[in-house]
């Protein structure tokens, strides 16, 4: 484990910020000015998977990116939990529009740093970033700090990361009505999930794109399917893109096997309220369009 670098964290009060103009302000580490299908991203020029996966082909996730291509409407709200340094928050700000709202967390300087320019020079006047981890309760926690990807950080207990961060509830500090949340929080998002209960509890219609990750669960001792069955307990469907592009809803022992089978360290899962608007396997499987940018 690495030696920690700063003093514990205190619980502050999570203000959004709405990025400003940072032009002519060094940066915090050498970056790269990349072209992507969401727009131009300055992205960290040490980082060995997100970076160089952008500059081959200018698309993170294809999946993913085409979903909420599919599924995100002018208006609506998006909230991005993980948001490293902004590639679903920029594309979300496109597609909901001056009359919708982004909300992106990040804790770690360095992505903070480029989340807030990537929003600035995308004109993303719709988007506000909250400094601050998630999860469901208010604390100080630490940060591993994963240099070759630095969308891998992960959350351990005060002491025993890199460096010091605050989480938030995040329904302490998100609106009344939600439409769209990403999270992606390295093996802490069923945590956010739970974090979130009065936000699904107050909209029904609700989607939840969470990733799960065996790698990150695995090391904190906890079975995926028992958070994929936690998730069936709160009252949502699951479902999971298959190799067609297709999102069919299934159990979460089927999801589990389907994972283990493929040995998939990594996988997204949408969540969707049963008691919603959206509900049963013949609406929610769609198949995702051509990818072809962001409008």
């Amino acid at each position: 484990m690495a030696a920690v670098r700063s003093g514990p964290a205190t619980v502050a009060a999570a203000v959004p910020i709405r990025p400003s103009d940072r032009t002519g302000e060094p940066f915090l580490e050498p970056v790269v000015d990349v072209a992507t299908h969401v727009g131009p991203l300055l992205l960290p020029a040490g980082d060995q998977v997100i970076t160089r996966v952008l500059q081959n082909g200018g698309v993170w996730e294809t999946q993913e990116t085409a979903y909420l291509i599919m599924t995100l409407l002018p208006g609506q709200t998006f909230v991005d939990i993980g948001a490293h340094v902004g590639y679903f928050s920029v594309l979300a700000s496109k597609r909901v529009g001056p009359t919708g709202t982004v909300i992106a967390f990040e804790p770690e300087a360095r992505n903070l740093d480029l989340l807030e320019r990537n929003l600035w020079r995308n004109g993303c006047g719709n988007a506000v970033v909250v400094p601050h981890a998630c999860s469901d309760r208010s604390e100080a926690l630490s940060l591993v700090l994963d240099e070759e990807n630095r969308g891998a950080h992960y959350l351990v207990p005060p002491g025993h990361g890199d460096v010091a961060v605050s989480c938030v509830r995040p329904d302490q500090v998100l609106p009344d009505a939600v439409d769209v949340v990403k999270i992606d929080a390295q093996g802490y998002d069923h945590e956010v999930v739970s974090g979130l209960s009065r936000t699904w509890t107050a909209c029904p219609d609700l989607v939840i794109m969470v990733e799960l990750s065996y790698g990150e669960l695995d090391r904190r001792g906890i079975e995926p399917v028992v958070v994929l069955g936690g998730y069936e307990e709160m009252g949502f469907e699951l479902a999971m893109f298959d190799a067609g592009g297709h999102l069919p809803v299934m159990p979460a022992e089927a999801i589990d096997a389907v994972c283990r089978t493929l040995q998939q360290a990594d996988i997204t899962v949408v969540l969707h309220r049963k008691d919603g608007a959206v509900r049963g396997e013949r609406e929610v499987e769609q198949a995702l369009p051509p990818f072809g940018g962001t409008r």
